[in-house]
């Protein structure tokens, strides 16, 4: 039978701690090691609790730590990332859901009407459409993504979470006819200008998707415009429209919605004071 022992949480999180001071600044290697001193524990752990430990526990432990001492994202090692309440599935096919996408899903949440439809462009693993759809029950969500592989871990997440969302295969910047009509566009769509590649940290720039990530250095707006644009045709008078934004663009995406003929177009910052979601009405 093999020998196991009780470990204090407390020294396993300076073991971890002390792993990847060379990878992650403080406070993030502090989120970094609890979330994962609570995937070993499959539960939640505080520092004077202990964890049954053994040569299997060890080995697994070990595994991780060269992972993340290697840079990668410990969201793809333990392929699951929590936003707002849940825990969803990822893997190298969608982004790692951010804080800050969960105050974009707040800010839609806050304002749009009790029913209607809804589409999120560019779902990815599914976090922005499936958490509306979890608090807004009597809204049709509906969620777009040019990658199968993408869609079939929203499809995934949403099974998994009881949440009403269809998902749609189609890559926005073609010309092919979106539902409509809707109630609301919601996008957190490819923002990176290519140039910036290099400066991005290396878990993200070697990890993440590109395809969610990059546009053209010539058009950081690309897909700001395409959504736009097409929300002219498929949202209705009042019709509310919402962005995640790169921190760079919030006054170039403001005045992008404005000359379009949206209206009451708000930026926002995010808990970091950063420029982070815009928020613009189809005019009446």
């Amino acid at each position: 039978m093999e020998k196991q022992e009780n470990i204090l949480v407390s020294d396993l999180r300076t073991r971890i701690q002390q792993s990847i001071k060379e990878v992650y600044e403080t406070p993030e290697s502090w989120a970094v090691t609890h979330r994962l001193l609570e995937f070993l524990a499959g539960e939640t752990v505080l520092p004077h609790h202990y964890i049954a430990w053994d040569k299997i526990r060890e080995e697994q432990l070990k595994n991780i730590l060269e992972r993340l001492q290697g840079g990668e994202p410990l969201q793809y090692i333990t392929e699951e990332a929590p936003f707002f309440g849940h825990i969803y599935k990822v893997s190298p096919d969608v982004l790692i859901p951010r804080q800050e996408t969960e105050e974009l899903v707040q800010w839609v949440l806050d304002e749009l009407p009790e029913t209607g439809k809804l589409l999120d462009v560019g779902t990815g693993s599914g976090c922005i459409a499936i958490s509306i759809a979890l608090n807004q029950p009597e809204t049709d969500v509906l969620a777009m993504d040019v990658s199968e592989a993408a869609l079939s871990i929203g499809q995934y997440n949403a099974a998994a979470l009881n949440a009403g969302v269809q998902f749609i295969c189609q890559n926005a910047l073609d010309e092919t006819a979106w539902p409509a009509p809707l109630t609301a566009l919601v996008s957190n769509p490819p923002y990176v200008p290519a140039i910036e590649k290099e400066s991005l940290a290396a878990r993200v720039r070697d990890y993440e998707p590109g395809l969610a990530l990059f546009v053209p250095d010539n058009d950081p707006l690309l897909f700001y415009r395409v959504i736009a644009t097409r929300g002219l045709s498929v949202l209705p008078p009042g019709g509310r429209l919402f962005f995640e934004i790169h921190e760079s663009l919030g006054q170039e995406v403001v005045s992008l919605l404005e000359n379009l003929g949206y209206e009451n177009v708000e930026l926002k910052q995010d808990l970091n004071g950063k420029d982070r979601m815009v928020r613009g009405l189809r005019k009446a």
